[in-house]
């Protein structure tokens, strides 16, 4: 359900607690109207708590993440190509070819592969550069050097904790969508099965308070 829609219905419920709060008196002593409406504003302050989670601009997240993809993939985009060449030089392993990706490439690879290519690139740079200290190794000569490994590995950490981070608040926010749409069709069926029947005893007696009721009921919602 959309959000819009999902807020016409909260503000629907409200308008019927506030009513209800108003003319306590009228309704209070009906056992099941009283224990159908404790019911209902129950899962209304469950909806009102749930708000928060699915109105949170998620942008300066994504935009975070957006920014530290890009930076990790143009810190991985030489080390991988480079390695690929000093591996195939030294005949380490066969396969090299498979490391040699182009920025097209890297830009097509979906968040958790980019992270799964990352963290093996970063393992194979530490497997043949277990010293970074040492001024004379074979890489250096490729153009490697000890910064350059340095943010990669900073970029690494700093975009699979982006990544975390986007994927714990999007499914937070699936978790509270859920919930929130199960307890919207709660409290509606309990309107429409049980509330809205039992209130029709004051069609009689209490004539404008179910006429107020009606019209709150009758109201669109989105």
């Amino acid at each position: 359900m959309k959000n819009e829609k999902r807020m016409a219905w909260i503000l629907q419920f409200q308008e019927i607690n506030k009513l209800m709060e108003d003319q306590l008196e009228k309704w209070h002593s009906i056992a099941e109207i009283r224990k159908t409406y404790d019911e209902f504003i129950k899962n209304l302050k469950k909806l009102k708590d749930l708000q928060p989670d699915l109105e949170k601009n998620l942008d300066p997240v994504q935009d975070e993440l957006k920014e530290k993809h890009e930076n990790l993939i143009g810190k991985i985009f030489p080390l991988t190509n480079i390695l690929a060449v000093y591996i195939n030089d030294k005949k380490l392993k066969k396969g090299t070819r498979s490391m040699i990706i182009s920025k097209d490439e890297l830009d097509k690879l979906k968040k958790a592969k980019l992270l799964d290519l990352a963290s093996r690139i970063l393992e194979t740079t530490e497997k043949y550069l277990p010293d970074p200290d040492m001024e004379d190794h074979d890489l250096f000569r490729y153009g490697i050097t000890t910064i350059m490994v340095d943010e990669f590995s900073s970029a690494l950490t700093k975009y699979a904790y982006a990544l975390q981070l986007n994927k714990d608040l999007l499914n937070n926010r699936s978790k509270s969508r859920k919930t929130s749409n199960r307890l919207l069709k709660v409290n509606r069926e309990i309107l429409n099965k049980r509330l809205d029947r039992l209130m029709t005893v004051f069609s009689v007696t209490h004539p404008s308070f179910y006429q107020d009721y009606a019209s709150i009921r009758r109201s669109k919602t989105a």
